[in-house]
């Protein structure tokens, strides 16, 4: 209701999309609204999340001049534009494109070793830092690797990271664009613990707007950025009203609704791999980006489990490679009931594929 509400009202609005010369106070509100909840300065909203991600990285380049290189994890994603395809680690994305980034990629963490992990990818770094000495502007940080398998890094992890970039005098670019709204906090960047560190924010999804965030150090000059459109007045009062609604609601900290979710899948899951051990790997996720690996991770047959999911009512997504997942992202407004009714039909089909 929130959000037909939401709508109504922005219809009745003369300004049907908003954008650099064309404004109502609609996106003033919002973006004090954000830059008021993550704590930075600036916000640059946008129409996409790979053109909040293009934002940031034209502010990084420019601050850091003449720097040319960024740094980011193995297997992230990061989005379809020309410069983007090639950040994203997936070669099916850039097939016949020409390279214009220069990327050095760095070892995510492992949970099966947590410190050897930890010591590769601080190793990785200090290579590349002797081996392109002040070319690198900025290391962009998907906290939360969504299409790389949901794969989750730890607050000691990121920190012992980031503490060594800011010595090298590098930028540190928290990439929310999945992950906002959908940990224990509104920002994945306040569950870990990192604001200390962060420069640059974007986020997208979950918020319905797309936006840059970032402290007025890192003010561009003009002329860098600019958009004919940014976003239309109904996805602005949309946004608003979610975010009031996430603001207000139970949803955060240890004893939210999203903490609670989470925890009932593990549960369900957790009996599930017990019943089913020839056809669950392992489960996990965080929050309300959940996962978990059947049939050894095979990706035809992973890929066959969800045309199935679909056939009885579930979305699901593949991800990852090796091994391949099932992925869900699943609703705010889900409940211990759907995640039940869920978890049966998922049993219900692995009965059918064994």
């Amino acid at each position: 209701p929130a959000l037909i509400e939401a709508s109504l009202d922005a219809a009745l609005g003369n300004t049907v999309v908003q954008g650099n010369l064309q404004q109502n106070k609609d996106s003033v509100e919002i973006v004090q609204l954000l830059t008021k909840l993550s704590g930075k300065d600036h916000c640059f909203l946008t129409t996409s999340g790979v053109m909040a991600n293009e934002n940031a990285l034209k502010i990084a380049f420019q601050h850091r001049k003449p720097a040319c290189r960024i740094l980011a994890f193995e297997h992230c994603f990061a989005g379809r534009t020309w410069t983007f395809s090639q950040v994203t680690d997936k070669s099916s994305g850039r097939t016949g494109l020409p390279l214009n980034v220069l990327v050095d990629y760095v070892p995510f963490y492992d949970p099966k070793e947590p410190e050897k992990s930890t010591e590769r990818a601080l190793q990785t770094i200090e290579t590349y830092l002797k081996r392109y000495p002040n070319e690198h502007a900025t290391m962009i940080f998907e906290l939360i690797q969504g299409e790389g398998g949901i794969n989750v890094g730890t607050k000691t992890f990121f920190k012992t990271i980031m503490k060594r970039l800011k010595e090298a005098g590098i930028l540190i670019w928290a990439d929310e664009v999945q992950s906002f709204g959908r940990t224990h906090e509104l920002f994945a960047f306040r569950y870990f613990e990192l604001e200390e560190y962060i420069d640059l924010i974007t986020i997208g999804k979950l918020a319905h707007v797309c936006a840059t965030l970032y402290n007025k150090s890192l003010s561009p000059k003009p002329g860098l950025l600019s958009q004919t459109f940014t976003s239309s007045t109904s996805m602005i009062h949309a946004s608003q009203a979610i975010l009031k609604h996430l603001i207000e609601g139970n949803y955060y900290g240890p004893k939210g609704k999203i903490v609670t979710l989470e925890q009932h899948f593990m549960k369900r899951m957790g009996a599930l791999k017990q019943k089913y051990p020839e056809a669950i790997d392992d489960f996990g996720g965080i929050g309300t980006m959940l996962v978990f690996t059947p049939f050894g991770g095979n990706w035809t047959k992973v890929t066959e489990f969800t045309h199935k999911l679909f056939d009885e009512g579930v979305i699901s997504f593949v991800t990852g490679q090796v091994p391949t997942k099932v992925r869900f992202l699943i609703s705010l407004t889900t409940t211990e009931q759907d995640l039940d009714n869920i978890v049966d039909i998922v049993e219900t089909t692995i009965k059918k594929m064994l």
